[in-house]
């Protein structure tokens, strides 16, 4: 992890350790891999080598490449250039860093002056997120899934056992199941592994 931690890499170092995998502050002298990396792709990119990992993202456009059917909304690729000539309020962010805030622009013209034309970005219509969960997938499965902001504010919380978090897990066992090399229960819900199917584990 990089020397600097936020309360996220605390969490995650303590559950680390927990498991018996040393967490070590990446900037260490002498510090050599294989490693796993928790980190921005920018300090990832200049010590992938020396530790041993290589970083993994998609391509900029593989977001606008997605069917409508899953993002909900027409999600574009372009540039800043393209951008700046906005007249209309659209959601824009930088595909891979945080080069501006990731915001919805009443036009171009308050977008970044400073960058490089040519810079990627992502173009959206403008969406309201009741609820916004995020789930990891391993070998094809859910391995993971919580709650993670409410209306767009912060709100994160593991899902549980209770009849709405059930119902949420179904739901969105099911709308993940295109992406998944999971298979359905008897009852209709998406099997993530070895585990029962009383829905998704929380993570």
């Amino acid at each position: 992890m990089p020397g600097r931690r936020t309360s996220t890499m605390e969490l995650l170092a303590a559950e680390a350790a927990g498991r018996g995998m040393p967490v070590r502050a990446a900037e260490e002298p002498g510090l050599t891999g294989p490693a796993y990396w928790y980190g921005g792709p920018v300090a990832g990119a200049r010590l992938a080598g020396r530790l041993g990992f290589a970083l993994l993202e998609p391509t900029d456009g593989w977001l606008a490449e997605l069917p409508e059917e899953f993002t909900g909304r027409q999600v574009r690729a372009g540039t800043l250039a393209d951008a700046w000539a906005l007249d209309r309020p659209t959601f824009v962010k930088p595909p891979r860093d945080k080069s501006f805030p990731a915001e919805v622009h009443g036009d171009g013209s308050r977008l970044p002056a400073d960058l490089d034309p040519a810079t990627p970005v992502l173009l959206s219509e403008v969406v309201t997120f009741a609820a916004e969960y995020r789930l990891f997938l391993l070998d094809g499965r859910i391995a993971a899934a919580s709650r993670y902001a409410v209306f767009g504010r912060l709100d994160p919380r593991p899902l549980g056992p209770d009849r709405e978090d059930r119902s949420t897990a179904a739901q969105l066992a099911e709308f993940t199941e295109p992406f998944q090399g999971g298979h359905r229960s008897g009852d209709g819900r998406m099997l993530t592994g070895e585990e029962e199917p009383a829905g998704l584990p929380s993570g």
